[in-house]
């Protein structure tokens, strides 16, 4: 998008629409409304840039629009005029001509928001100039739901199509629109002259005939092996055997031979598999984007062209079975309101037609006769055996990539790997060659069901086996919740899991639920956050790690192949060092993503109203053993929570942090907190023990002894025990959450509430340097018993053990046998969790309460022999940090959800609806 930090006027836009070279003829005018954000959450070139942002974020290479009309009647500028817009698939014309797309900021349908005043007028001054100046009439005005297939109300259901072209036609001839152009300012010509250069060459959504098309060049073709249902195809060049034997004869050889004599011993080839939502011919305009990448980073890449294409298909029948049998063209349609139920109906209507089989069930056909006899795949797999094992292929690493259902292609090469290796066609010393010669395997999104993966991928993965570990970039469940497939509220996975597989609710190696639920696999991919030696390595999105090769930032399903964190950690893990170059933008990803038109929900606040306070406490001016990091850490969290956004923060310091000063501070928060505020605790300082005082130790994790956080009248007796904590949070209005953050020693379950769910993670025990434990002598430990004993503290019963621990979470510097430590004046805990929140910014939002406990270990070197926790119970580890989603970030209004309606109203007809839903499930 062009550069424009202030809104257009109609004065700047007509001299703008002389200035602009433009070489792509437009046909028609494209009429949308964001829906989300609303007028009255437009706040200027903030929810522009965050729109734009959204859109490159989903893949998509800028913003949609050519033009957007905001609340006020400014014009901004968008997608450069020359390229398609992603406006209605197949719809969007090409690069010679197509129409011209206009967003409207606001909701228009019936009993929401109104198009008029300024808004009104611009946007038939804008219609009006641009039929003008096309030559078009008022019938090339299109409304976004008029456009073939189209199951959308944008842009309203609100805005009458006469009454706004009788707008139009009367404004087409006024003195005003007709007068005479000034001439273009300086900004406007700088405007043009960024815009000159051409757009995309080809339509945003639309395919282009790669295939068969001899648009295939000789420097894209020793990238690619392609296969027609799994065979050769004699007819295609690059679909014959003699175009797999020159790829080893000749092009890896020639690339290795080079190598060689630059003085090069290692020589990675990656092996790369499509996923499901790619046609063959998108397939092969991946390659052609992305392998210069790959050589650029000293990797040969060979692309799998195999028969997939899913989305089409899928999102027919989604269509025809559910939408069109329910409502009929023209209704306003599901997507207002993507509910449970209607999910439901959709998954058993896809499920029960015989449709689904040429899609999901083909594709699946397809990768396995790629390896049955006189296949492609098998062929290939020969090729390679004899290449390995030559002094052709000496130094050669091959590694295996795969996106959704290229799990499914490379599980079919493993297996017959196994196959070939068994029989004899692929000799011993062949198969010690090949076992020497690979690497690893990559999957982002997997779409393979976990028994196959276990059966055919599993038996070739460990030491002295083929592959040497697997690395699954996949999204939380979350994330696979928030995306899309057409009027479908979930991901592809979602469908495929409930509907496209013969067993409903198969479980499929993507879906973090799957993992969570199988204990091989979360073994194997440490998802018990052990961290135990093991073969598989888990990195779910979306992850901003401090360490290299652990991050992701796709939001969709179909986003991981042209994300650049996921891209760039698969290449770190294959080479051992950062990427070289900039990771490319992919011109043309919007197939991949949801059939919806992606908007925004605008605000730095969670719909529901609701609010988060943070305390903050540090203490470094103790008596005794005096600390020097502990103040810095309560500052620092302080400030890491005001940038995120937070309604009220507190920070309480050295000789205001006595034990009635805590406490007051938070009971200051509880009172003025209501059901579904967040309440943040952090503490840094001293924490010690104390003999158990009420007996509800007896089967802890430290037997005996009552963790204590130490207030700085510690030498008065004045303690902070984990009861008088759990009494706190007891406290607290129902509905309240509460998240404590404790860098101090022995901080491990210092809430005192058992949830039965722990992110115990294991680190080697090497160094020692300062610690926050305050060692108490018998005199100090009696004062302090007897204080406990006045106060009449409870011990923590046995249902609140079981029952209340719901809201709570705890982030913890260590375990409850442990030291937390600092240096140089800040705590090491605190210092890597405040850094990684830093790092993921706005996608902080999302990441599950595991998740952040997970990486926040990662940045915590072993040598501190502390072992960072997260004491939560099984539904909260799950879920989003608390707090987070209310807080935003702070790029407000940036918080994304997705464009046009997607939340039911109360309206009758839609309560019809769902009615209609309800007896069509039962039905089916």
């Amino acid at each position: 998008m062009p550069e424009n930090n202030d809104a257009l006027s109609q004065e700047d836009f007509a001299q703008l629409l002389n200035e602009v070279k433009q070489t792509r003829r437009i046909s028609s005018i494209h009429l949308h409304h964001t829906w989300k954000p609303r007028k009255t959450q437009f706040v200027g070139v903030a929810t522009i840039e965050a729109m734009r942002n959204y859109h490159i974020g989903k893949g998509w290479d800028d913003i949609a629009q050519h033009l957007t009309i905001d609340p006020h009647g400014g014009l901004w500028v968008g997608r450069n005029w020359n390229a398609a817009p992603a406006s209605a698939k197949g719809c969007n014309g090409g690069r010679d001509e197509g129409p011209f797309m206009i967003e409207m900021v606001g909701n228009f349908d019936e009993g929401e928001e109104t198009l008029e005043g300024e808004q009104l007028n611009s946007v038939v001054a804008t219609i009006a100039r641009l039929l003008n100046f096309h030559g078009l009439s008022e019938t090339d005005l299109v409304f976004h739901r008029d456009c073939e297939n189209a199951w959308k109300t944008c842009p309203g259901t609100g805005v009458d199509r006469n009454d706004l072209v009788e707008k139009v036609k009367a404004a087409r001839g006024s003195k005003k629109l007709t007068a005479a152009i000034s001439e273009s300012s300086q900004g406007v010509r700088a405007l043009a002259n960024k815009m000159a250069i051409t757009g995309n060459d080809r339509g945003f959504l639309d395919k282009i005939p790669f295939l068969g098309g001899g648009r295939i060049d000789d420097g894209l073709v020793r990238h690619l092996v392609g296969s027609s249902d799994g065979r050769f195809d004699d007819d295609e060049s690059w679909m014959t055997k003699a175009h797999v034997d020159e790829i080893f004869s000749k092009h890896l050889s020639e690339w290795v031979g080079k190598r060689r004599e630059d003085g090069k011993n290692d020589h990675p080839i990656v092996l790369y598999a499509h996923g499901g939502l790619n046609s063959e011919s998108k397939a092969v305009d991946i390659a052609r984007h992305y392998s210069g990448w790959w050589k650029g980073n000293e990797i040969y890449p060979i692309y799998f062209i195999w028969k997939t294409g899913l989305l089409e298909t899928i999102g027919d029948q989604i269509k025809k079975y559910a939408l069109g049998a329910l409502f009929g063209k023209g209704e306003r349609g599901l997507g207002n309101w993507f509910s449970d139920k209607k999910d439901l109906f959709l998954e058993k209507s896809v499920h029960k037609v015989k449709a689904r089989r040429v899609t999901w069930d083909d594709m699946k056909i397809n990768a396995q006769r790629c390896f049955d006899k006189d296949g492609v795949g098998r062929y290939f797999l020969l090729k390679l055996s004899e290449f390995l094992s030559s002094s052709a292929g000496d130094g050669a690493r091959i590694e295996l990539v795969g996106h959704s259902a290229g799990s499914i292609f490379h599980s079919r090469f493993l297996e017959a790997f196994g196959v070939l290796t068994k029989s004899g066609e692929i000799s011993p010393s062949q198969k010690k060659g090949m076992i020497n010669s690979f690497g690893d395997l990559h999957l982002m999104a997997p779409a393979i069901r976990c028994d196959e993966f276990k059966a055919w991928t599993l038996p070739q993965v460990g030491s002295r086996r083929l592959i040497n570990s697997v690395s699954l970039f996949t999204m939380t469940d979350y994330w696979e919740r928030k995306d899309t497939l057409g009027p479908y509220g979930k991901s592809l996975l979602y469908m495929i899991h409930f509907a496209l597989e013969d067993r409903v609710g198969e479980p499929l190696l993507g879906m973090e639920t799957a993992l969570r639920n199988d204990s091989e696999l979360a073994r194997f991919f440490n998802f018990d956050g052990n961290y135990e030696a093991s073969f598989g390595e888990l990195i779910l999105s979306k992850t901003k790690s401090l360490r290299s090769g652990w991050n992701s930032q796709s939001e969709a399903h179909g986003g991981f192949d042209n994300d650049k964190d996921t891209m760039e950690s698969i290449v770190y893990r294959i080479l051992g060092r950062e990427s070289s170059g900039a990771f490319p933008d992919d011109p043309d990803k919007a197939e991949k993503r949801s059939f919806s038109f992606p908007e925004i929900v605008g605000g730095n606040r969670s719909l529901s109203g609701s609010k988060t306070r943070a305390l903050c406490v540090g203490i470094d001016e103790y008596t005794t053993q005096p600390l020097y990091g502990c103040v810095n850490d309560a500052q620092r969290w302080a400030r890491t929570f005001g940038q995120l956004g937070a309604d009220d923060t507190t920070l309480v310091t050295n000789g205001n942090a006595t034990l009635q000063g805590i406490l007051e501070s938070f009971e200051k928060l509880a009172r003025e907190s209501r059901s579904g505020d967040t309440i943040w605790f952090q503490y840094a300082g001293h924490g010690s023990h104390v003999p158990d005082i009420s007996g509800d130790e007896a089967n802890g994790d430290s037997p005996g002894q009552d963790e204590i956080l130490c207030p700085i009248d510690i030498t008065d007796g004045q303690i902070l025990l984990d009861d008088d904590i759990g009494a706190m949070i007891d406290r607290v209005a129902p509905g309240v959450r509460v998240v404590c953050i404790f860098d101090c020693c022995h901080s491990g379950t210092a809430t005192r509430v058992f949830f039965g769910v722990r992110e115990n993670l294991v680190v080697d025990h090497s160094a020692s340097v300062r610690e926050r434990y305050l060692r108490l002598d018998s005199n100090l430990r009696g004062r302090c018993v007897e204080n406990v004993r006045r106060r009449g503290v409870q011990g923590v019963s046995r249902s609140r053990q079981a029952n209340s621990g719901v809201r709570e979470i705890l982030f913890s510097a260590c375990n409850s046998r442990q030291t937390a430590k600092e240096e140089y004046g800040n705590g090491v805990f605190t210092t890597a969790a405040t850094t990684l929140i830093a790092q993921l910014g706005a996608g902080v939002g999302s990441v599950s309460c595991s998740e952040l406990a997970r990486r926040i270990h990662a940045a915590v070197d072993p040598k501190w022999d502390q072992t960072p926790e997260l004491h939560c119970s099984s539904s909260a580890k799950l879920e989003p940090v608390p707090g987070i989603n209310a807080i935003g970030v702070p790029i407000a209004p940036t918080s994304f959800l997705a464009t046009e309606p997607q939340q039911a109203s109360s309206n009758s007809v839609e309560i019809d609806m769902l009615r209609q839903i309800d007896m069509l499930t039962d039905l089916i």
